[in-house]
């Protein structure tokens, strides 16, 4: 039986000169909505809600760090504190920040994938055997078998 639900586990990620950030394993489905309820303003023009461009990449930063290794606390603090903490950033180490944290959404689905594509109780990797006939050298025709050829259509 699976576990559907994201636990608190984190991870330490290294930044360049010493610097380091601790992020969240996962979001959860809540931290997603949060994060995309902080990217939208409503346009009272448009009467409608739209994207907050002044947002933008910044949200997901804030939404997956804990803590980090700079002068600013950011540990246990509100989200919109953690954003502004962010959104203080210069603008190298932001691009550096969110560069490690999507490395790190991508490792993390692929890891979550690799776990799909395994059954439960199958070890993760399957050996390689070789083939009974292996060592008994070239296979030879069947009785009766007939030669074939493939001729494939010339590139255009």
């Amino acid at each position: 039986m699976r576990d559907p639900f994201v636990r608190p586990d984190t991870v330490r990620l290294e930044l360049g000169d010493g610097d380091w950030i601790v992020v969240k394993g996962r979001l959860s489905i809540g931290e997603i909505r949060e994060a995309q309820a902080l990217g939208l303003q409503y346009d009272d023009r448009l009467e409608r809600w739209i994207l907050n461009p002044r947002h933008t990449g910044t949200i997901d930063v804030a939404a997956y760090l804990v803590d980090w290794s700079f002068p600013v606390p950011i540990r246990q603090a509100p989200r919109l504190e953690v954003l502004a903490a962010v959104e203080a950033l210069e603008l190298e180490t932001f691009h550096e920040l969110r560069r490690r944290i999507l490395d790190h959404e991508r490792e993390q689905q692929a890891r979550r994938d690799a776990e799909k594509k395994t059954p439960p109780g199958a070890p993760a990797w399957s050996p390689i055997l070789p083939s009974p006939g292996a060592t008994a050298g070239p296979s030879t025709p069947s009785e009766g078998s007939t030669p074939t050829t493939t001729t494939l259509p010339a590139p255009n």
